[in-house]
């Protein structure tokens, strides 16, 4: 083989090197790191998420209770109502029964609009505590998702091997539900199998329990 070969297959077999090395280190640039978080299980074990329904309880059971109340006597209204319907031939014919019931129609239906309004008054508070809870659970997903460099965070399997189907919400083992529950719990799933180490939810609720612990209660 001529010199002029030698120096050319040798500049070759550097060139290939050059280019396996670059693209080995390209590949390794492009690698992502994907993490992800099981959302029903931080919902079941945040502190703040149980202390808000505490406190909504303790802040409208007093009404509820007081409606439920007020049911009951228009419950009992009707059955005396009747009871004394009962008593005459034609209780059509009857003004002071007319008028009664004309006074327990008015009751009642002034009744359904305050049980209306209480239950947009809860639904409302509910919804402005939600959204402060999420607020708190995406900034402590983006913090440990920045700190340990992922690039991505996904929400995890609720349902299946990887979780306990109890913390995650769901009440039934697989056993118990219809087979297209089965298969929606599947299609719902955004991901379909990760290895253990990406898993951040206990990272994510540690973060949060913590900040909810020390923050000053109002």
């Amino acid at each position: 083989m001529s010199e002029v070969r030698k120096h050319a297959m040798a500049w070759m077999v550097l060139g290939v090197a050059i280019v396996g090395t670059c693209c080995s280190v390209s590949a390794r640039a492009e690698e992502k790191r994907i993490a992800v978080v099981n959302v029903s299980d931080v919902f079941g074990r945040y502190a703040r998420v149980k202390d808000v329904q505490e406190k909504l309880t303790k802040e409208f059971e007093p009404k509820q209770q007081e409606m439920q109340a007020t049911q009951r006597k228009l419950k009992n209204w009707k059955e005396k109502i009747e009871a004394d319907s009962a008593l005459y031939e034609n209780p059509k014919k009857e003004p002071k029964l007319f008028a009664e019931q004309l006074k327990l129609q008015q009751a009642v239906f002034d009744f359904e609009i305050s049980y209306e309004e209480l239950l947009k008054t809860v639904e409302e508070r509910r919804k402005n505590e939600m959204k402060a809870v999420l607020g708190e659970i995406r900034r402590a997903i983006s913090s440990i998702g920045k700190a340990e460099k992922f690039d991505l965070v996904l929400r995890a399997p609720e349902y299946g091997d990887e979780f306990d189907a109890m913390k995650a919400g769901d009440a039934k083992p697989d056993e118990a539900v219809s087979a297209a529950e089965l298969v929606r719990r599947f299609r719902d799933n955004p991901v379909l199998y990760f290895a253990s180490g990406v898993n951040i939810t206990e990272k994510v609720l540690d973060q949060l329990n913590n900040d909810y612990k020390a923050a000053p209660k109002k």
